[in-house]
């Protein structure tokens, strides 16, 4: 474990905000607080991309584990956004 590595941008505010690794094992995707979608390089630690979502909390997020290219996020409100 590297503690000097840090995945940092993202806003919890008090909510449970899951987390997945790419099935290839180089992103990291987060959802947070104010509804985006943050992908880290793993290695490095680095933001590649931030999503911006309809949803007004990201809860969770979920790569699909037959296609590497698709992300799943759910919100607060019971809805969900598929990513390609």
């Amino acid at each position: 474990m590297c503690k000097s590595l840090r995945y940092e941008g993202h806003k919890l505010g008090g909510y449970k905000v899951g987390f997945d690794l790419s099935p290839d094992g180089r992103y990291i995707v987060s959802g947070d607080s104010v509804g985006k979608l943050y992908c880290y390089n793993y290695r490095s630690g680095h933001l590649i991309q931030t999503l911006h979502t309809q949803l007004d909390v990201n809860l969770n997020v979920a790569f699909h584990p037959l296609l590497p290219s698709t992300l799943a996020c759910c919100g607060w409100n019971g809805f969900i956004e598929l990513w390609h």
